[in-house]
């Protein structure tokens, strides 16, 4: 099952709107060339919220939980207490500041995947058995609807569900009343997916008759990945059938890190007994090893352990138990809770990414980046782009970290913002034209993506203005008129004037703020004054310089060409700043005394005159007053662009 689409009513930052179907929510569009999503914000604007509603709608309304003593089934009395249903309240949601008389409601979309349409067959299949093991070891009162193979097969994909949040009661509610038959149906199984695991294991090891095949489990398709991903807990060695002691045990404080590593250890008791019995046999003993590396599940999982790990996994089997060893170059072993926290993470995504049947799945992870450098970073979102394209699992990733985001994902990127104390989605969902195409080669290379985690982006023409517009806002900085107005930015060198528009087009399809800082011949793009206008007065300047006996062959043509202009044409002057001035509303900046280099008094455009200016002439010129003009200037752009 994949998420497709969402929309969220009246819950936290996420504000009232009195139909739900009238809004365009957040739409995961479940591709077949990516479904690796992205989601970014700056804090607060509402990204834990996202995924625990998500989350809350799945456990609470949609999955229940179950809870599965062992110890009451020989009981002849209370064997019917051996299942029982574990309530799950809503926690931490509340209603919208702004809308506490009205309902909230949630409108969420699925699509069914293979897995799904495999699990309802095979409940079809064994619904009397099923039914057998509720009836005897349970006190729940329900019963499978009959469905043959086709009517399963003829289940529509698009799953649609409208929750009502009780806040109250602390609960959500399904209205089954919208649901067809079938809905009813998906609907059934879904919330009882987990108590089928539960009488799967229970007929394995307690009903089946040494004549009959075991039964299987249902595939695992969703799951969530939190910021908690330690296994510092976790021993290498565990018991493969231990699922009553520690996957139901919802208390335990390493349950999530736990179940990866479980389901894994459970395959491969699995794989080297066939699935046939609960007891290895002496052949299964002797010849695991051989069943082991004839298994793609056990070499794959071999093979990203010593790509990331450089590490080799060799699995031992003793009394019942399996041990994950992990050998290094040398030979020695290590401990899961020896491994570093970074190591630790990464094996746990593993371990759940292995154990759970993730193909057509989905896979939910919090912040993945925790404990991870930047090339591992990197390593990481590679892996899951290969993944997504191999198995075709949808990742939703809340991210902080650029290093998610590249030229394959971008459409996939889900930028919130909190306006107002209201939280906005922006995704762009477009085709891209040829000229957004190159800015896509940017993020991949220049590692551009961190301008999706502000909401200020100032646009400069080259490296040289970068550079100094970064330094003098540093600057800018220290001073207590400036301090806390200066935050939220950066500064992006587009290489050349050419490229704003397409920049400006780009960056707007995300929400973002742009802003633009260029040279005084951007005039000519913006109308204020022609190409041929430019060569006459190009031409007029020399001609003035020539009457004044000054030479026109010096880096200042640029300085002499405005003075020429305010001095021989000051009505032309006094017109193209007046329309500089204008385009300051439209957040575009053209600087009145030309480029850049002009206002630091450089002879030539290279960055490292510029470093040299900033590092050893910035203050001198700070105290020039013949410069008060620049430095007002430059104040009036940054009043501007941080108000």
């Amino acid at each position: 099952m994949q998420l497709t689409d969402i929309k969220i009513s009246n819950i936290l930052s996420y504000p009232y709107h009195p139909d739900l179907s009238k809004i365009e929510g957040v739409k995961f569009y479940n591709r077949d060339n990516n479904n690796v999503n992205v989601l970014i914000w700056p804090n607060g604007a509402g990204k834990s919220w996202f995924l625990r509603i998500i989350k809350q709608i799945l456990k609470i309304g949609l999955m229940n939980d179950y809870i599965y003593d062992k110890s009451y089934i020989s009981s002849s009395k209370n064997s019917n207490q051996t299942i029982q249903i574990s309530e799950q309240w809503i926690d931490s949601l509340h209603k919208h500041f702004n809308f506490s008389d009205k309902d909230s409601q949630v409108i969420i979309k699925f699509i069914l995947t293979q897995h799904d349409y495999d699990n309802m067959q095979y409940i079809a299949e064994h619904i009397n058995i099923l039914h057998m093991l509720i009836k005897k070891y349970s006190t729940l009162d329900f019963q499978y609807p009959v469905f043959s193979s086709e009517e399963i097969n003829s289940i529509p994909s698009s799953f649609i569900l409208e929750c009502l949040f009780d806040f109250d009661a602390k609960k959500i509610h399904i209205d089954e009343k919208k649901l067809s038959f079938q809905g009813q149906f998906v609907l059934l199984y879904l919330r009882t997916i987990e108590l089928v695991q539960i009488c799967v294991n229970i007929y394995n090891e307690f009903e089946r008759k040494d004549s009959e095949e075991p039964l299987l489990h249902l595939k695992n398709g969703i799951w969530f990945i939190g910021m908690n991903r330690s296994l510092k807990k976790v021993s290498n060695t565990i018991d493969p059938y231990a699922w009553n002691t520690l996957i139901w045990d919802k208390m335990l404080s390493d349950y999530h890190s736990y179940l990866g590593f479980y389901l894994c250890a459970r395959k491969i008791r699995n794989i080297i007994s066939d699935h046939t019995t609960l007891k290895m046999t002496p052949d299964d003993i002797k010849n695991y090893p051989k069943k082991l590396e004839q298994s793609e599940f056990y070499t794959g999982l071999v093979f990203i352990i010593k790509k990331y790990f450089n590490r080799r996994l060799n699995i031992r089997y003793t009394d019942d138990l399996l041990t994950f060893e992990l050998i290094d170059v040398f030979g020695n072993q290590i401990a899961f809770s020896e491994l570093s926290d970074g190591e630790q993470s990464l094996l746990s995504m593993i371990f759940v990414m292995y154990g759970y049947d993730l193909g057509h799945g989905m896979l939910i992870v919090d912040e993945p980046e925790i404990h991870f450098h930047p090339q591992m970073q990197r390593s990481f979102s590679r892996m899951i782009e290969r993944i997504n394209h191999n198995i075709g699992t949808q990742f939703i990733l809340s991210t902080y970290s650029p290093l998610f985001i590249n030229e394959s994902n971008i459409w996939n990127v889900y930028r919130f913002s909190k306006i107002n104390g209201e939280t906005k989605v922006k995704n762009p969902f477009f085709t891209l034209s040829s000229d957004e195409t190159t800015l896509l080669h940017l993020l991949k290379f220049e590692n551009l993506s961190k301008i999706f985690f502000v909401n200020k982006i100032i646009l400069v023409e080259g490296e040289t203005d970068a550079y100094f517009f970064e330094f003098y806002l540093t600057y800018l900085h220290t001073l207590p008129e400036w301090k806390e107005k200066i935050t939220d930015y950066e500064i992006i060198n587009i290489n050349g004037k050419w490229s704003y528009k397409v920049w400006n087009k780009f960056l707007a399809r995300f929400g973002l703020q742009s802003f633009f800082i260029g040279d005084r011949d951007n005039i000519v793009d913006y109308g204020f004054m022609t190409q041929s206008d430019l060569v006459y007065y190009y031409k007029q300047a020399k001609t003035h310089y020539a009457s004044l006996k000054k030479s026109w062959k010096t880096h200042r043509h640029y300085n002499k060409l405005v003075d020429t202009i305010k001095n021989v044409f000051p009505q032309k002057y006094k017109y193209l700043v007046t329309n500089i001035d204008t385009l300051y509303k439209q957040n575009t900046f053209i600087l009145k005394n030309w480029d850049i280099e002009t206002y630091l008094g450089m002879t030539e455009k290279w960055l490292e005159n510029t470093v040299n200016f900033c590092h050893y002439n910035f203050k001198q010129r700070l105290e020039n007053k013949n410069f008060d003009a620049c430095r007002e200037e430059f104040a009036t752009i940054f009043s501007t662009i941080f108000k």
